[in-house]
C-alpha cells in the first residue's frame, strides 16, 4: 500500500463500487493484498500525517488473516499474496522508534497469519533496503512460515535508483534473492518528480542481473498507484524495449494491476485524461503481453470487488485479453 494514494479518491471508488455485483467469473488469485498488527495501523496513521495526507475516521484497524479471507470471499478470489508493509516502521520521514524489533515484529505476525490458511495465502516480508538491519531481516525471513518472498517499496524507503549506493543496497538485497530463490514485488516508483525510463533503466541495468531466474513482480505497473501516469508508462516503456532487445526474459516478470485503475469522476477534461491514460495502460499491457499482467487490488486501501469492477468496466482491453489477465496467477501462488 502507497499512503501517497489520494484517500479522497480511495473512499469515492469504493462507494461507487461497493453496490456493484460482480457477474463474470472472479481471478484466479489476488497478487497484492495487505494486512496489519495494531501496532502497524499505528504506525500507518503517523505517517500519512507526517506527509499531510487528509485521514478519514478510522481507516487503520488491524487486519489480519480473517478480514484477508473475508474480502477474497465477497469476490469470489480464491487465493492472494499478501505483502508485510514493515518497511513503513523504516520510512526515514517519520523517525520510528525501534526501527529493527518493530521490523521484526511485523514482518512475524504477517507470517503468523498467513501460516493459518495456506492452502489461500502466501506472505511476503519487507524491509526498507537501505536499513543497516535490512540484509540480516531479509536473511531471517526466508525461515519464516508461510513468507515465501520479499516486498520492496521504494518511495517510502527513498530509495533513490539514481544514487549508486542505494542501488548497490539493492544488489546485495536481489542477490540474497536469487540464492534463496525467493520472489520479489516491487514498488519501483521513486520519489523523484521526474521518475521514468531513466530510472527503470538503472534497475533493468544495475539490479536486475543480480537476480536472473526468480520472479520479479512490478507493482502497480511500475507506477506509485492511484493512477496511471506519464512517468509510470514511461517506465513500462523501458521494459518493453528491454524485452524486445533480449536483455530480459519475459518469462521472469509479473506486472500487477493494483490501485491503477479507476472511473473517471468530476469534470469533462479530467474524465478526458482518465480514459487517455487507461488506452496508453493498454498499449502498454499488449508490449508486455497480457499473460505477464496479474489482477492485485491492494486490499485494504482499496476493495477487491470494486477493483475487480473497475478494471472490467473501465480498462478497454478486449475481452480475451482480459480474461487472460483475470486467469493468471503465480508460479508463487500454485
Amino acid at each position: 500500500m502507497s499512503i501517497y494514494i489520494s484517500m479522497a479518491i480511495i473512499v469515492l471508488t469504493a462507494l461507487l463500487t461497493a453496490s456493484i455485483v460482480v457477474q463474470e467469473a472472479p481471478p484466479a488469485a489476488d497478487h497484492h493484498m495487505h494486512m496489519r498488527s495494531e501496532a502497524m495501523a499505528k504506525a500507518i496513521k503517523r505517517a500519512v500525517e507526517k506527509v499531510n495526507e487528509p485521514v478519514p475516521p478510522g481507516p487503520f484497524s488491524p487486519q489480519g488473516a480473517a478480514e484477508v479471507l473475508a474480502a477474497l470471499d465477497s469476490a469470489g478470489v480464491a487465493r492472494a499474496a499478501v505483502l508485510s508493509s514493515a518497511y513503513l516502521f523504516g520510512m526515514p520521514d517519520v523517525g520510528f522508534e525501534n526501527q529493527q524489533a518493530s521490523v521484526i515484529a511485523e514482518n512475524d505476525y504477517v507470517s503468523r497469519e498467513v501460516a493459518k490458511h495456506r492452502e489461500r495465502l502466501v506472505g511476503f516480508c519487507s524491509v526498507n533496503p537501505l536499513a543497516e538491519y535490512a540484509m540480516s531481516e531479509v536473511t531471517r525471513c526466508s525461515t519464516l512460515p508461510g513468507m515465501v518472498g520479499l516486498k520492496l517499496h521504494f518511495a517510502n524507503s527513498d530509495v533513490d535508483l539514481r544514487k549508486p549506493a542505494h542501488v548497490d543496497r539493492l544488489k546485495a538485497i536481489f542477490r540474497e534473492a536469487q540464492r534463496s530463490n525467493r520472489p520479489l514485488i516491487v514498488h519501483m516508483h521513486t520519489r523523484n518528480p521526474d521518475y521514468g525510463a531513466h530510472d527503470a533503466r538503472i534497475f533493468i541495468r544495475k539490479v536486475l542481473p543480480e537476480a536472473p531466474t526468480v520472479t520479479v513482480q512490478i507493482a502497480h505497473m511500475a507506477g506509485g498507484g492511484g493512477s496511471y501516469h506519464d512517468g509510470a508508462d514511461q517506465a513500462l516503456g523501458a521494459f518493453v524495449e528491454a524485452f524486445a532487445a533480449g536483455a530480459l526474459r519475459r518469462e521472469h516478470f509479473l506486472f500487477d494491476l493494483a490501485a491503477v485503475v479507476y472511473p473517471p469522476v468530476g469534470e469533462a477534461d479530467n474524465a478526458r485524461a482518465v480514459r487517455q491514460s487507461h488506452a496508453r495502460l493498454v498499449n502498454r499491457i499488449r508490449q508486455i503481453g497480457p499473460d505477464r499482467v496479474v489482477f492485485a487490488s491492494d486490499w485494504s486501501a482499496l476493495p477487491v470487488r470494486g477493483t475487480i469492477v473497475n478494471l472490467r468496466k473501465w480498462l478497454p482491453l478486449k475481452p480475451d485479453d482480459l480474461r487472460v489477465i483475470m486467469n493468471n496467477r503465480a508460479d508463487y501462488l500454485r
